[in-house]
């Protein structure tokens, strides 16, 4: 199981399902059969694992608390795959309550699916007092092979408090405890982690490549758990990348199945208004509508959560073009990017009606997004200040040598580094959200700082 092989673990627990003592008897015990079977099926097949778990559940029941434990887990799961967060928190509360010792519950123990859950609502600073605990649960069982757990659980809570550069070493020392203790079980969230960071810096190449090596450890087989968040991160990196009409091709077949559609929103918070931006972008008016209403469904059924209104209502004023509609809800995203692309689509819907105010705005996102380091959406407000006629100055000057790579300015290593992978013209303005004729101009300062005369050269002698 912790190796992540499911179907392996399953049929081992069927085999030992046949030769079980009565449940009862696994008190003081390895873990029972039951519980053995609870795991190895939640992260696979849901159907089997929801009925287990409701026969488990069945009073009086002859199980221990470690297996009702493991049960309840699966139903919060079940409840929240539903749209059910409320259900879904007050039961994996339950099943925190009730858990015995960590290692009695291998590799879904709740209190990790707490943490997973709070996180997902935004209630972060719960999320990361519930990481903490795992971590020292694990710490005083001197379970090490377990270490990753908590790595990856507070490094997507850091990612969502804004936090980049802390996110990004959690996630790498994830990794490699991972690799150290061949427990892969959560390296697709690890994974995740550094897609989203690489996105966020602008480093789209980097960002393919760990999307790649997500999809590689989180095959379709066995790819339940992540599944929405590998469509999801698949469908963020195509338009970076390709733009609006190439991710609608990843994502259509899930907008127009209302339980994919769900899920996906579940992912993130963000995901609504971002399917409804990249939809309409691409004239998909009915698959823009689609999300707008199950973001509504989730957000009715849920209305203690602020982040998920707060979604729904994004994704509407995106839908219906009203800006008076976006007032308010960056306080209500409990995460600062949500927040700052409230106040960049407040800026972009203010451009043809009130310029000094759309000004106004989008400086005040590009300002949240620089505190972030989230480079690649500042350089997109850059553009839109652009296009409005304001030019602001994104570099600093520093003492540099006049030639060689350490005389490169931030931008010029940037365009280098692109070039060199191989990237045209083009495709780097793309990338950065600047002109081909921009890509041009820096070339030029490339090639003369570094005393080469082609892109041939360039990736020859690319560090």
């Amino acid at each position: 199981m912790l190796r992540g092989d499911t179907t392996a673990a399953h049929d081992v627990s069927q085999q030992a399902l046949g030769t079980a003592e009565p449940a009862g008897n696994h008190r003081d015990a390895e873990p029972c059969p039951e519980l053995l079977l609870l795991n190895a099926l939640s992260h696979n097949d849901q159907s089997k694992v929801a009925a287990i778990a409701d026969r488990v559940l069945e009073p009086p029941g002859p199980h221990s608390d470690d297996v009702r434990a493991a049960a309840l887990n699966v139903r919060a799961m079940s409840l929240w795959r539903e749209g059910r967060l409320d259900a879904a928190i007050d039961t994996i509360d339950e099943a925190v309550r009730m858990r015995g010792q960590l290692t009695r519950a291998w590799q879904c123990d709740p209190l990790w699916t707490r943490a997973w859950l709070l996180t997902k609502v935004r209630e972060l600073d719960e999320a990361l007092a519930a990481a903490e605990t795992a971590r020292a649960a694990i710490d005083t069982e001197h379970n090490g092979v377990l270490n990753p757990v908590p790595l990856a659980l507070r490094a997507t809570i850091l990612l969502a408090k804004g936090e980049l550069a802390a996110a990004e070493s959690d996630a790498r020392a994830g990794l490699v405890a991972s690799e150290r203790t061949e427990m892969p079980l959560y390296e697709p969230q690890l994974r995740a982690v550094l897609v989203i960071s690489a996105l966020r810096r602008g480093d789209l190449a980097t960002a393919a490549d760990s999307l790649r090596r997500l999809e590689e450890c989180a095959p379709a087989e066995r790819a339940r758990p992540w599944s929405a968040l590998v469509r999801v991160l698949a469908a963020v990196v195509t338009s970076a990348r390709r733009g609006a009409h190439a991710a609608m091709d990843e994502l259509r077949g899930s907008l127009v199945d209302p339980e994919q559609c769900r899920q996906l929103l579940l992912e993130d918070p963000s995901m609504a208004a971002w399917a409804v931006r990249t939809a309409l972008s691409a004239g998909e008016r009915e698959n823009a509508e689609n999300v707008v209403a199950a973001a509504e469904q989730i957000a009715a059924g849920n209305p203690a959560f602020p982040v998920v209104v707060a979604a729904a209502r994004h994704g509407r004023a995106l839908f219906d073009n009203d800006v008076s509609a976006l007032r308010g809800l960056e306080d209500r995203y409990g995460d600062p990017w949500a927040a700052a692309s409230v106040i960049e689509d407040t800026g972009t819907l203010l451009r043809d009606h009130d310029r000094d105010e759309a000004v106004a705005e989008l400086n005040r996102a590009m300002a949240a997004y620089d505190e972030l380091g989230a480079e690649w959406d500042s350089a997109r407000v850059r553009r839109k200040l652009r296009r409005l006629g304001v030019r602001r100055r994104h570099w600093n000057h520093e003492a540099r040598p006049e030639t060689g790579w350490d005389s490169l300015t931030s931008t010029e290593a940037k365009v280098a580094r692109l070039v060199a992978q191989g990237l045209t013209n083009r495709q780097v303005a793309s990338e950065m959200f600047v002109s081909p004729h921009t890509v041009g101009f820096h070339l030029r300062q490339i090639y003369r700082k570094l005393s080469i005369q082609s892109r041939v050269d360039l990736a020859r002698i690319a560090p």
